[in-house]
């Protein structure tokens, strides 16, 4: 059984069958409830702002004559919840790179 929030308030719902015994030979069935729902995880949620992953880079696209390196970063260390803010800032770069000419044909 386990809460269905870790913050905020959540619920809980536990479960029971009446089979131990199950009435039979005309026995009454059981009495009470079969399901109870119970809060929990009551406590405010923190909001956690989003911060940058380190930037992952796809190398230079030419080893000469000028080319690009191509970066990426998610926001994901950590990723915003509880209503915290986006990270701010580019998500993507190009950068130049091996701009130095190539030998002759």
């Amino acid at each position: 059984m386990s809460c269905s929030k870790t913050c905020g308030g959540g619920t809980m719902v536990q479960k029971r069958l009446c089979n131990d015994p199950a009435p039979s030979h005309g026995g009454r069935t059981c009495v009470g409830l079969m399901e109870e729902v119970t809060t929990c995880n009551t406590q405010p949620c923190t909001t956690v702002d989003g911060g940058w992953s380190q930037w992952k880079d796809s190398g230079c696209s030419q080893t000469c004559g000028g080319g690009f390196i191509a970066k990426v970063r998610k926001c994901n260390n950590p990723a915003p919840v509880h209503g915290g803010r986006n990270c701010t800032g580019q998500s993507f770069s190009l950068e130049d790179c091996n701009k130095n000419p190539c030998p002759g044909n």
